[in-house]
């Protein structure tokens, strides 16, 4: 914490040690709530512009070559539709846990109420990323095995292209399942404690 904001909290509370103490502890959870808010609003940020401008470069494909044909290259368009999908439960999922908790700041177990919802809101959209993950496999299989059917492409590229998404897809999987196991599940656990032992 701040200086400045250590002695302007030492002033508001008529230079009370306890009522000081608390107030800092408050305005730190604070702060730390709103940090982490802006943090996940500029992930689903930058993954929206990254895939919106994924979907630009291949409608633009698709429009100067013609020679897409949705009865044979649905694959595609499912590998496509995926991401956008986790994109929007991840979004709703936020913006819920934002409208049950608008204002975090009435007291120390309300804080902590909402880095347990926030908590819980994480560990769902890293679910979500694990079910994606596991579902890219197939989808990325249907969309390599439909170019080679196209003759967009040799079998011996698709092969690296399926190595190369392997590759991605296994190290992405192995960060989530690490993330979950190390930092968001124990979190959760501490909070739920936190909040049963202070609330007594």
């Amino acid at each position: 914490m701040k200086i400045e904001t250590l002695e302007r909290l030492w002033r508001a509370h008529d230079r009370d040690p306890d009522r000081t103490a608390q107030a800092c502890l408050l305005e730190s959870l604070m702060t730390t709530i709103e940090r982490r808010r802006n943090g996940q609003n500029v992930f689903l940020l930058c993954v929206g512009a990254a895939l919106g401008t994924i979907t630009l470069v291949f409608g633009y494909d698709i429009i100067r070559h013609e020679g897409f044909d949705p009865a044979r290259e649905w694959g595609a368009l499912l590998m496509l539709a995926a991401p956008w999908i986790a994109l929007i439960l991840m979004k709703r999922a936020h913006d819920r846990h934002v409208q049950r908790f608008p204002d975090p700041g009435a007291s120390i177990s309300e804080n902590l109420r909402v880095r347990l919802d926030e908590n819980r809101t994480a560990r769902q959209g890293a679910v979500v990323m694990l079910w994606l993950m596991g579902l890219f496999p197939i989808l990325t299989g249907i969309a390599l095995w439909q170019l080679t059917g196209t003759d967009k492409m040799t079998v011996a590229q698709a092969m690296q292209g399926a190595l190369v998404f392997s590759g991605v897809l296994g190290a992405s999987t192995v960060a989530q399942i690490l993330r979950y196991r190390l930092f968001l599940r124990p979190e959760g656990e501490r909070l739920t404690r936190l909040l049963a032992e202070y609330e007594i």
